[in-house]
């Protein structure tokens, strides 16, 4: 799991936003309002992994903005 303090401070952001967050053995759902989810690894081993999921995690709120 993530436990770099950037994504402790985004999924506690994202938590008070209403998104849940679900466990699997190898990965992590972020479930948003709406419904909407962004699958993420529990272990990356990229090292851009925060910032990809932080891109995935903005492009599915301009969706949700979307009227």
């Amino acid at each position: 799991m993530y436990t770099s303090k950037s994504t402790r401070k985004l999924f506690s952001k994202l938590f008070k936003e209403g998104w849940t967050c679900r466990y699997g053995k190898k990965h992590g759902k972020l479930i948003s309002p709406t419904g909407h989810r962004v699958v993420f690894s529990k272990t990356p081993s990229d090292r851009n992994a925060i910032h990809n999921l932080t891109k995935d995690i903005r492009a599915v709120q301009r969706l949700e903005e979307r009227p």
